[in-house]
């Protein structure tokens, strides 16, 4: 058996070569801040590319609402913006696998994006300080130029250790040769999911996507927080 299935169920378009990892984590910012971008009414619909099914994953199999049998895995869809047209792959799961997992996952899906043209890889976390009252975005780079497009937008660097699978898949991304970098969203812990985190997360990513600090993202935030938590009901 195979650690990793994956399904492929379409080609995303030429060009594409920006991927971004948003799974669940601290104040789930990174997961939530993953779905605005898939839901936001702008461009063209998402379009599922490949499903991932780690085998840590497979050990619970669920029946949702209809009665179906359900099975845990990441989705990578890719997703046209009209402010960024040539497009983003975003993959999104219900759960991070196994710390002992987290690499051998993020090596099979960087290599899957890899084989689609990307080279930049972004993914979404959170930082817990005490208060959060600004909402501060911190970068931490995997290469000179992307650490100058954060300095840039004005971006708070970010020192120390990225846990979780945030910090993974950058680290993995570097070492494949992926630009970007990780992206934290600063939170209090008080709110879950932290939709504002997550929508400043948003914000800095499409700044950071079209260098332009004048994109800002103000999406509903009770709406939000419902729809994400109906999505894993």
């Amino acid at each position: 058996m195979k650690r990793i299935l994956v399904k492929r169920f379409a080609e995303p378009p030429g060009g594409v070569s920006v991927l971004v990892v948003g799974l669940p984590g601290l104040g789930l910012v990174g997961a939530t801040a993953a779905r605005i971008l898939l839901s936001v009414e702008d461009g063209q619909r998402p379009k599922l590319v490949a499903r991932f099914h780690p085998y840590v994953f497979l050990m619970g199999t669920y029946a949702n609402r209809s009665g179906t049998v359900s099975v845990q895995g990441a989705s990578m869809r890719y997703r046209s913006l009209a402010k960024f047209p040539e497009g983003l792959l975003v993959l999104t799961a219900d759960s991070q696998p196994s710390p002992d997992f987290q690499h051998e996952f993020a090596w099979s899906v960087l290599s899957e994006a890899k084989r689609f043209g990307c080279r930049t890889v972004i993914t979404l976390g959170a930082f817990q300080t005490l208060p959060a009252v600004q909402r501060r975005v911190y970068f931490c780079a995997n290469d000179l130029d992307s650490y100058k497009v954060a300095s840039k937008l004005g971006l708070d660097s970010f020192d120390g250790r990225v846990t979780g699978a945030a910090g993974v898949f950058a680290g993995i991304g570097k070492l494949l040769g992926f630009s970007g970098g990780c992206m934290l969203g600063e939170i209090s812990g008080e709110a879950f999911p932290d939709v504002t985190a997550a929508s400043a997360v948003v914000s800095e990513l499409l700044a950071f996507l079209t260098h332009d600090s004048k994109n800002v993202f103000q999406p509903r935030i009770q709406d939000e927080r419902k729809n994400f938590m109906d999505s894993l009901s």
